[in-house]
C-alpha cells in the first residue's frame, strides 16, 4: 500500500469506534441507568451491544424498523442477555443517556498523533460515517475534529441518503473531496460497512482492531490490519499507507 512519490494517499476515517471509542461512554451510561453490576463482564456487555446494534441497524436500513424501534431493540436485546429486562421507556432513557455521554467524548493522545502526522504528510483527510447528521456532528464538534477535517470533507449517511457499504456513498465522498479511488484509503473498524464497502468502491482499506470490539482480523478483506491506534501510527510512520 505504498503511495506514489509526491502523491500521498487520501485518508478517510470512519467515526464511531475508529476516531474515538464508544466503550467508555456506553459503560458510563449503563452505570448511570442501572447501577454498578460487578457480576456483568463489561467488555462482554459492550461487545454484545455492538453485535446486536449492527444487526438492528441493518434492519433499519432495510426499512423494517424506524429509529425509535431500533434503539429500543438494540438496548433491550443486549440487556436481556445479561439478565436485565427493560421497558421501552427504560430502553429509550438509556439511549438518551448514552447519547449525552457520547457528546462528551475526547480524542485519545495516539489519535491526535495520527491526525497530526497525516496532516503533516500532506494527505487529504475525510470522515465518512453512518448515522443521524445532527448527532454525528455533535460528536465531531466535541472531539475537536475541525482541527483536521473541514466540514466539506465530512459526509454523514443521513445527509447523503445512502449508508456504508453502499457504493453510492463512497462515490459521493469522492466527488465531495476530489478523491482518486485508487489513491484513497479508508480506516475503519467495521468489516461489512467499512472494509467491504471500501473495497467494493475500489478504495484500499485498513482495519483498525480494538480488543473490545467483535472483530475477526484473521478473516478480513482489508489490505492491512492495524492493532489499536499504536499500530495505525506505525503504518503511517513507515509510509505503508
Amino acid at each position: 500500500m505504498q503511495p506514489k512519490e509526491h502523491q500521498p494517499s487520501a485518508l478517510v476515517f470512519d467515526l464511531d469506534d475508529t476516531l474515538y471509542q464508544r466503550r467508555d461512554p456506553y459503560l458510563a451510561a449503563f452505570h448511570a441507568c442501572f447501577g454498578e453490576r460487578p457480576e456483568i463482564p463489561e467488555d462482554a456487555l459492550f461487545r454484545k451491544s455492538r453485535l446486536i446494534g449492527n444487526e438492528e441497524y441493518e434492519r433499519r436500513i432495510r426499512g423494517e424498523i424506524d429509529m425509535r424501534q431500533m434503539e429500543i431493540a438494540r438496548t433491550a436485546r443486549t440487556l436481556t442477555l445479561f439478565g436485565i429486562t427493560v421497558s421501552d421507556e427504560e430502553a429509550l432513557t438509556f439511549e438518551r443517556t448514552y447519547a449525552a455521554f457520547l457528546e462528551k467524548v475526547r480524542l485519545r493522545p495516539a489519535m491526535i498523533q495520527i491526525l497530526d502526522l497525516a496532516k503533516s504528510q500532506g494527505r487529504v483527510l475525510g470522515i465518512l460515517t453512518n448515522g443521524p447528521t445532527a448527532r454525528q456532528l455533535r460528536k465531531i464538534e466535541a472531539l475537536g475534529l475541525s482541527r483536521w477535517f473541514s466540514r466539506d470533507h465530512i459526509l454523514i449517511s443521513q445527509e447523503a441518503g445512502a449508508s456504508k457499504p453502499d457504493p453510492a456513498i463512497f462515490r459521493m465522498m469522492e466527488t465531495r473531496c476530489g478523491l482518486d479511488p485508487a489513491g484513497t484509503v479508508l480506516v475503519g473498524d467495521g468489516e461489512e460497512t467499512d472494509i467491504l464497502g471500501a473495497k467494493a468502491a475500489g478504495w484500499r482499506a485498513v482495519l483498525l482492531v480494538q480488543p473490545f470490539l467483535p472483530q475477526n482480523p484473521a478473516d478480513t478483506a482489508a489490505d492491512l490490519v492495524a492493532v489499536e491506534e499504536a499500530g495505525l501510527l506505525a503504518l503511517l510512520q513507515a509510509e505503508k499507507i
